[in-house]
């Protein structure tokens, strides 16, 4: 019930954390020690004998982990004509963040349901521990990275002060996932902190650079927009799985939650298909601005939900729906996650000016936290009331909000397509990389 209850808070209150921390580590702390901090606190994972409290903790870790990679990458990348080669950078980490991820999906729950869920997070530790001395051991490839808190110490007070922060913050969400109100606020309130701070820090810098933030601003109100509905894919459309589809797939009858694994799945199969075409686009100096990838990757999102709201006009004796229908939805909403999600970072690198990089990160984690609760309010779209529990009452409420959901999705898709040339002459052409060069990666 716990669970239940701050499933939703548990979407967003990690990129919070993530602003919090990454402005931290801009302004005081290493990156790379940040990476390591975060082991600390998923390690405790296991061991926390109250659930609101490890799932706190989790949040925590998730803040000092979740972004600092993505900066460490940007910053290999700082030369002006190494911009082409962040949109294949980041597209092959975010493919190898889904090989992480398919395998809990694919053993978790077997393990949970052989030996509890003691063990499966135990077991999740030990990769963490596996991750811990990975990073160390490969620590000594990155002292090139330009960061200015590599090269000083951080003193006893500053460690005693972050102590404590952890510790409030902990305690703060931990009680923030049992009251999901104060969540959406918290939300609410930082991201209106943070924009006003990204306005103050922009009088420092040029207009053509401001204009840059003013593009990278733009596309995270579509990050939030597209991670409304990309939320719903752990609530409601596993919930439409669950009652309208026929879970059977090559005579096995799969969990609903299951379904979630042919995400990664076509993630790593359509990922270097993406990169390919990066790179034959850039060879001929037609590759497609990050706008209109934004553009693109929302329709995908849209046709994704168009295919589940054709599946609902073909349905059996039963009310449910062929599972290959979900399958092949989850091929374009994956699509749509390596052109938005993946290049989202990417975005950031390119826009933002180099003192705000990290900065710029954590707003871009921050739209993704606002559309998790904006996600939350769609979702109750497609509640189904207790009286109303007939497959034939579901099928028919899941059909008319995913429709609302590939309409929202596919018109904000081609509008974001149409205006992508003006947004692009607005920040005054921001130099794009030689193709060549991105073919050494």
């Amino acid at each position: 019930d716990v669970l239940n209850k701050c499933k939703n808070a548990l979407l967003f209150l990690p990129y919070i954390m993530c602003f919090a921390f990454v402005f931290l580590s801009a302004v005081v702390c290493d990156a790379l020690s940040t990476c390591v901090l975060m082991c600390v606190f998923v390690l405790a994972l296991p061991f926390a004998g109250h659930v609101t409290l490890a799932l706190a903790l989790g949040v925590v870790g998730q803040g000092f982990f979740k972004s600092m990679p993505y900066t460490l990458l940007s910053a290999l990348y700082q030369k002006p004509h190494d911009a082409k080669k962040l949109d294949v950078s980041f597209t092959l980490y975010y493919l190898s963040i889904q090989i992480g991820g398919l395998l809990p999906l694919l053993f978790s729950g077997v393990i949970a349901h052989y030996w509890g869920y003691r063990a499966a997070f135990f077991i999740a530790a030990i990769g963490m521990e596996i991750g811990f001395f990975t990073f160390l051991y490969g620590k000594r490839l990155l002292t090139m990275v330009d960061n200015r808190a590599s090269t000083s110490s951080v003193s006893t007070q500053f460690q005693m002060l972050l102590v404590s922060a952890i510790i409030l913050a902990t305690a703060l969400f931990s009680i923030c996932l049992r009251y999901t109100f104060l969540t959406n606020l918290f939300v609410g309130v930082a991201a209106i902190a943070i924009f006003v701070y990204i306005c103050f820090e922009c009088r420092r810098y040029s207009k053509q650079e401001v204009n840059q933030v003013a593009v990278a601003m733009f596309l995270m109100v579509l990050g939030a927009i597209f991670f409304a509905i990309y939320y719903q894919q752990p609530t409601s459309l596993t919930l439409f799985v669950e009652r309208n589809v026929n879970r059977q797939l090559l005579g096995i009858t799969l969990p609903s939650a299951s379904f979630w694994v042919f995400n990664p799945m076509w993630m790593l199969l359509l990922g270097p298909l993406l990169s390919y075409a990066y790179n034959f686009l850039s060879k001929r100096n037609k590759d497609l601005s990050v706008v209109m990838k934004f553009g693109i990757g929302n329709m995908c999102m849209g046709l994704g939900y168009f295919i589940v709201v054709i599946a609902a006009r073909y349905f059996s004796y039963h009310y449910h729906v062929s599972a290959w229908w979900i399958v092949l939805s989850y091929a374009f909403q994956s699509t749509a996650e390596l052109l938005v999600n993946a290049l989202g970072f990417a975005m950031v690198a390119r826009l933002s000016p180099k003192p705000m990089m990290s900065v710029m990160m954590g707003m871009w984690l921050v739209s993704t936290a606002l559309g998790g609760v904006l996600s939350g309010t769609m979702a109750s779209m497609t509640a189904i009331p207790k009286t109303h529990m007939h497959a034939a009452y579901s099928l028919h409420v899941y059909a008319h909000a995913f429709g609302i959901f590939g309409w929202l999705s596919m018109i904000t898709g081609v509008l974001t397509c149409l205006v992508a040339p003006f947004v692009m002459r607005f920040m005054h052409a921001v130099p794009e990389p030689q193709s060549k060069l991105a073919l050494e990666m």
